[in-house]
């Protein structure tokens, strides 16, 4: 069966706009971490590729991903996770003479970022 090409516009348009009516509906509700995916993706990707310089006893440039506080929305490690954000993002962690996250990983953990970035910014930078 062979639908009018404007029917996947509609689509499109339609699924906008109800996410767009949800995300309305939750604008006054409370603003949280995602603990969730931190939990289940991206801390075992964290300890995978640096727990060994940055876990459990070693601890270089003061931050570890073993107890780090995941809340970067009302949290009181903010200020490590914008340099962690900083180290990832420009590919100067991990070292490049360490095993590199896969393309779908750094895509996990910079999605988790960017998201709980957006939602610190809207909720307010913690002091």
């Amino acid at each position: 069966m062979n639908l009018p090409a404007t029917t996947g516009l509609t689509c499109k348009l339609f699924f906008v706009g109800a996410l767009s009516a949800l995300v309305g509906d939750r604008a006054g509700a409370e603003i949280t971490a995602d603990r969730r995916t931190f939990d289940r993706q991206v801390k075992p990707l964290l300890l995978n590729y640096c727990g060994k310089c940055h876990g459990g006893d070693k601890m270089e440039a003061e931050i570890r991903f073993d107890d780090i506080d995941p809340d970067i929305v009302l949290g009181e490690d903010f200020g490590q996770w914008e340099d962690i954000r900083e180290a990832f993002n420009s590919g100067e962690m991990p070292p490049s003479t360490e095993p590199q996250p896969t393309l779908t990983e750094r895509d996990v953990t910079t999605g988790w970022l960017d998201l709980e970035f957006k939602k610190n910014k809207a909720g307010g930078e913690p002091e």
